[in-house]
């Protein structure tokens, strides 16, 4: 299984569904005193106020909803996703709004020939790229001069705690799993500088989930991430049940022995201005 995968994509990114239990366990539970795509809009805002805006893998609009709120309603956006489940919700959320639009489309060949952004965006969707370097060679391509590439990521710390509690179960029930990769092992806070064809300023937004009953993180889990960490384990898919209630037993243990369960987490954006 990989992470950049046509079907691993379908698989998370088909519908909203699983991409809004994550989006909303991390509203209800997050620990972060502010919002990633509230903290990257207003310091983007304070370095350049853009008439244009792209996001690229837009997924369900969280950065088109801050953009609005931050905004308002002058710069005109432009979604794009490679996901129809996703390019349908995202017309949902813009409903009404004559100064935004939804593009179907692949990052790795934008459709536009000419620089004609403010800024591009490119949130926790470049490690699903298959070509991360191609990927950020298009929005530059298409980035006015002075304008500014916008890429959110975690770190490759991030979840930790959910990642050992799946290891832990796979080898319990017979699995040898090294260890669980994550889709930020590819593009991450530590590895996305490489990436960038001038050098990058990185805005940090330390976060985490923190949990008072085991529900609400095996809720998180079944979205998707346990899925992928079966794949790689190479366990049959009927294990999924037992595997969250392995894991649903050591939270609950924890919360009994600590009063919560704390995931620890660490968002950030890269920074890039088109000289």
């Amino acid at each position: 299984m990989r992470f950049e995968d046509a079907d691993f994509l379908d698989q998370q990114y088909g519908t909203s569904e699983g991409l809004a239990v994550r989006i909303e366990t991390h509203r209800r539970y997050g620990t972060a005193s502010k919002d990633i795509f509230e903290e990257l809009t207003e310091k983007a805002r304070d370095e350049l106020e853009p008439l244009r805006i792209l996001d690229v893998g837009a997924g369900d609009g969280n950065w088109y909803r801050t953009l609005r709120r931050v905004l308002g309603s002058e710069p005109f956006y432009v979604g794009l996703d490679r996901s129809d489940g996703m390019v349908e919700h995202l017309r949902e959320a813009q409903a009404g709004d004559a100064r935004a639009q939804v593009v179907r489309g692949d990052a790795q060949a934008l459709p536009w020939t000419l620089p004609e952004f403010d800024w591009v965006g490119m949130h926790f969707m470049l490690y699903h790229a298959p070509d991360i370097p191609r990927a950020i060679a298009e929005a530059w391509r298409i980035l006015r001069p002075g304008g500014l590439l916008l890429a959110a990521t975690v770190s490759t710390s991030s979840y930790r705690e959910l990642a050992e509690l799946q290891l832990e179960g796979l080898r319990a029930m017979g699995y040898s799993a090294a260890r669980i990769a994550q889709p930020s092992d590819r593009f991450s806070l530590e590895t996305g500088a490489q990436y960038f064809p001038v050098r990058s300023e990185i805005l940090d937004c330390p976060g985490g989930l923190r949990f008072d009953a085991a529900e609400p993180a095996l809720r998180y889990l079944a979205s998707g991430p346990i899925d992928a960490a079966i794949a790689q384990a190479g366990a049959p898919a009927s294990l999924r049940r037992d595997l969250l209630a392995y894991v649903g037993q050591r939270i609950d243990a924890e919360i009994r022995r600590a009063g919560s369960f704390t995931v620890r987490s660490k968002s950030g954006c890269f920074v890039v201005t088109k000289r």
